[in-house]
């Protein structure tokens, strides 16, 4: 999330698409409703008229999982209305730079595609049956010159990414885009003109998504087309502005940040590979090398020879973060030593790529720890076949889940399973003491209302004892990682009480100056030893952090800022444990006599504490104007854009948020992150499907492809898992004849396990059901109430028909297009049980990240008679 929740308030115009908000987000929702009072206008497009649509200024239907053809048309029409922020797009996006001349963007050639030769090239048929991944030769997918990018003298130059851009989507006309989404093209059009009115720099807009956007197997792409589209309207870094993902739980953004992902380390570094055996090697494929993804001599973008002093490309200092983390683990072990016990990634271990190796008898345990795949993953069947090939399995959960009772489930022979569960009962979120960071990136800490039932226990005191235990075994194979590993959480102090452990686990994630033989520091720096920014982190061994981005976190009281030093009745808990600030004030950074002229955009700098370093809108040093002569010929280098409503402004020194690095205006880029330290229109260079979105149908589409969208129906570059199953693509068939998706209910949460077990949770929404038209229902002589069976290519279900005005058929390309809508939360166990839906849903995922693609996929609908 670029914002945080406040913030909303400020957009002139929101678009919610991919999330239901009024339901699944409601306090977010409190903050949409803000704006609305003020004269905001709020957007929703969804496939089913939901709650949040109920509140819309303007509602659209759109078919799930055409999200990339109904932004493109986006696109197209801001740059060919010219309702496209110039300044902002020449002086903070990379516009401008010269592409290669060999790139070709989808649009250029026939086989709708980028340039580059296959290096394998996309094999399947009509029910993928195939397990072959496509991949790109990226040779092309670049600038002109990789080390000093030519600067096009205007945006008319045919080879500046701008031009490519405009290229890109020249197809994407309303006609064109209303054909493959189903949205009525007046509608559609009036969407496009409310959200691009707010180019204007005194205007901001803010797009909401969930997991409607992401579970695709083009999600990655559809959050791309999302960053386009603002920084083409300057949407980004500014108040009201951004994209915002929703979570779905309330630490989701947290366990994201302390690498609950396969493919990251905690601060989003990169996972060492097999080829990059010493640090050295790590360190010059991801940190240092001009070849690297992010080199630290960064792309010059105004014409200087070499390094550009202007791209601040904080990701150079990667080489201090990776070192940090690993002094943070193995604090008595040198840099090497410590980074030769990280395991180095050979495949990937998403959960789909985890079941898959588990079906495949290639895992032997599994440990499961607040998650429920038996019900959460799609594909449930599998899933929970696959939970049988394990030898030993632990579940940590406070209710007994299905995945923990897979081994009894209904129509399985418990003595057919070989594999051992061990259920541990942990406590429920309310139950212990720790913090959370929520998807503004507020991480706000939080107390024990009571404790737990039996033997319950905290996950973090589970997982401390269980390292505890497993250090004091007799390892005879790579003992070191273990023996030599710092799991200090109960042995500071035996008597510690829970909140003290809690804490003491936020100050080694927040770091520590150390001496040589790895004991923090007291005497150097401050008597607490802790360090006070990750800006402080070295990469010779003398800092440890556990996650770089939550250096701040926790300070040492001689490191109180004035109005911490000024306010001392903010601390709900020990003193310079920031993330339990209680100031409910609105105030900026330093106060109000810091900044007497702050407009209460909601930025709240002292309560809880934001990462990086209270940063609560981030590059927001692109609200600023870059250089002298703003839009009007007025405005200097550093005023803000919008004085309405600011959150940064130069006088002397930065005022507002704290700044996107603390340069004077003008002496660094705005995107601090990127190597040439402008956002990226053109990008992607590490995705797989291309540089620029394009339309793909989901792996199960009821529509024949476009022809003018080229030869490739789906994502060539997916992963197709062997054995999947998969219904014919590409037309409504008598056998799996209804386009359908899935989604939540606010009275129960995920996979139900918790909520499922409160009566009165049951009492509000006792079953599952699925929603349909009342035209599909006509035609399937079905009534509401009246129990169906639902079958796809992976199974069946037998559930309630919900019949209701929210859906309605789609007209697509031609055709008549009936969608339905699953709810998901149910399974075997619990108070209430009932059919997943994920039994139907397939077992295929983004091509980036794997996440599955549960919101698209074709079933038949039968009533039971």
């Amino acid at each position: 999330m670029t914002q945080h929740w406040e913030d909303f308030k400020n957009a002139d115009v929101i678009l919610l698409m991919g999330s239901n908000a009024a339901e699944n987000h409601p306090m977010a929702f409190k903050w949409i409703e803000e704006a609305r009072k003020k004269g905001g206008k709020l957007i929703n497009v969804d496939p089913r008229f939901c709650r949040s649509s109920s509140k819309a200024d303007i509602y659209a239907p759109m078919r799930s999982g055409t999200d990339i053809a109904f932004f493109g048309g986006m696109i197209k029409y801001a740059i060919d209305h010219g309702l496209y922020n110039e300044k902002y797009v020449r002086e903070c996006t990379n516009a401008l730079l010269k592409v290669n001349t060999g790139f070709e963007t989808c649009a250029e050639g026939t086989s709708g595609v980028f340039s580059g030769t296959w290096e394998t090239p996309p094999t399947w048929n009509d029910t993928l049956q195939a397990d072959v991944d496509a991949k790109y030769d990226k040779t092309t997918w670049n600038y002109g010159n990789t080390s000093v990018p030519e600067v096009a003298a205007d945006l008319n130059d045919p080879d500046c990414v701008f031009q490519k851009l405009k290229k890109q989507f020249e197809n994407y006309t309303i006609e064109n885009v209303c054909a493959i989404t189903g949205t009525p093209a007046v509608l559609y059009e009036q969407i496009c003109e409310a959200f691009c009115s707010t180019y204007p720099d005194d205007k901001s807009a803010t797009i909401l998504y969930a997991m409607g956007t992401t579970q695709h197997t083009i999600g990655t792409q559809n959050i791309r087309g999302y960053a386009i589209l603002q920084l083409l309207l300057g949407n980004i870094g500014v108040a009201g502005g951004g994209i915002n993902a929703l979570r779905g739980q309330c630490n989701v953004q947290g366990s994201t940040d302390m690498c609950i992902l396969n493919h990251i380390l905690p601060g989003y570094l990169k996972v060492p590979t097999p080829a990059q055996t010493t640090l050295a090697l790590y360190n010059e494929a991801n940190y240092n090398s001009a070849q690297a993804a992010n080199p630290v001599h960064s792309y010059t973008v105004r014409g200087n020879s070499g390094v550009d002093p202007a791209s601040a490309h904080w990701w150079q200092n990667g080489t201090k973060y990776i070192a940090s983390l690993l002094k943070a683990w193995w604090p008595t072990q040198t840099l090497d030593t410590g980074y030769s016990y990280l395991s180095k990634k050979t495949a990937d271990y998403s959960m789909l790529s985890i079941f898959d190796a588990m079906h495949n008898d290639l895992l032997a345990g599994f440990i499961c720890d607040g998650e429920n795949p038996a019900v959460t993953d799609p594909d449930s069947n599998h899933v929970r076949e696959a939970l049988g090939h394990l030898d030993w399995m632990v579940c940590i959960d406070p209710f007994e889940t299905e995945t923990a009772a897979f081994w009894k489930r209904p129509g399985v022979d418990p003595t057919a399973i070989g594999t051992t569960v061990y259920l541990l009962p942990c406590a429920v979120a309310l139950e212990k003491y720790g913090s959370r960071s929520n998807s503004g990136r507020w991480a706000q800490w939080h107390w024990k209302g009571g404790n737990p039932p039996g033997e319950a226990k905290p996950d973090l005191e589970i997982l401390t004892l269980l390292g505890l235990e497993i250090q004091g075994k007799n390892h005879t194979v790579l003992p070191a990682p273990i023996t030599n590993l710092n799991w200090p959480y109960f042995n500071y102090n035996p008597d510690d009480d829970e909140l003290t452990k809690a804490e003491k686990c936020a100050m080694e994630i927040n770091g520590y100056w150390l001496n040589p033989d790895g004991s923090i520091d007291t005497t150097t720096v401050n008597p607490s030893g802790l360090v006070t920014s990750f800006a402080a982190l070295t990469n010779t061994g003398t800092t440890c952090s556990g996650n770089w981005l939550y250096c701040n976190q926790f300070v040492d009281p001689v490191n109180f800022d004035a109005f911490e030093n000024a306010n001392p009745g903010i601390w709900a808990s020990t003193p310079g444990n920031r993330t339990a600030r209680r100031y409910t004030p609105d105030v900026p950074n330093g106060g109000l006599s810091a900044d007497p002229l702050y407009t209460g955009i909601g930025l709240h700098s002292y309560w809880s504490w934001c990462w990086p370093l209270n940063r609560r809108i981030i590059y927001n040093r692109a609200s600023t104007y870059q250089s002298d002569g703003g839009s009007s010929g007025a405005g200097l280098a550093g005023d803000p854009i919008a004085p309405n409503k600011y959150v940064l402004r130069w006088d002397g020194a930065w005022k507002g948020d704290v700044p996107d690095h603390g340069g004077a205006p003008g002496a660094v880029y705005p995107f601090i992150m990127t190597k040439e330290g402008h956002g990226h229109l053109f990008g992607g260079w590490t995705v797989a499907e291309g540089p620029f979105p394009w339309h793909y149908e989901p792996t199960e589409s009821p529509i024949t492809y476009p022809a003018w969208l080229g030869a490739y129906r789906m994502n060539p570059t997916v992963h197709i898992y062997e054995g999947a199953l998969f219904a014919q693509h590409g037309e409504i068939t008598p056998t799996y004849p209804i386009f359908a998706t899935s989604y939540r209910l606010t009275e129960h949460w995920h996979g139900g396990s918790m909520t499922r077990n409160l009566p009165r949770c049951n009492e509000l929404q006792p079953e599952p059901f699925v929603e349909m038209s009342e035209e599909l229902a006509a035609i399937k002589s079905i009534a509401n109430g009246e129990l169906i069976r639902a079958t796809s290519a992976r199974g069946s279900i037998e559930i309630k028909a919900c019949v209701t005005k929210r859906f309605k058929p789609f007209r697509v390309n031609g055709t008549i297009v009936h969608q339905v809508g699953f709810i998901w939360h149910w399974g075997y166990m619990g108070l209430s049980t009932g059919p997943s839906a994920n039994i139907l849903t397939p077992f295929i995922g983004d091509a980036n990240t794997r996440i599955p693609e549960t919101k698209c996929f074709m079933v038949n609908i039968e009533k039971i008679t």
